[in-house]
């Protein structure tokens, strides 16, 4: 098991990604009752999670503009980014990555 950081960076402050996190394949649709979590400049959620691969499926707030989001292995220093513009929409969106063992 590693403990994996998801960050995003912005050059808008306020702007963020509020989702779900999935074991790829993720369900079609979101889960009932779970509260969605969020991502921001500021805010990096960690997570414990076992090798494999992973999707978070989620929808911008809070601004827009271009932005990345990384998983990132502290132990490793090794991160995946992906690259993402609101101008081509901000609903579910999704970042894949693979943790290694």
């Amino acid at each position: 098991m590693k403990r994996i950081k998801l960050k995003l960076h912005s050059d808008e402050y306020h702007l963020s990604a509020v989702g779900y996190l999935f074991e790829d394949p993720a369900p079609a649709g979101d889960p009932a009752g779970v509260k969605p979590f969020s991502i921001r400049n500021t805010v990096f959620p960690e997570f414990d999670l076992e090798p494999g691969s992973y999707v978070f499926r989620f929808r911008v707030r809070n601004g827009s503009g271009k932005f990345q989001i990384f998983a990132f292995d502290p132990k490793t220093n090794q991160s995946t980014r992906a690259d993402y513009d609101t101008s081509n929409g901000a609903e579910n969106l999704t970042f894949k990555f693979t943790v290694a063992q």
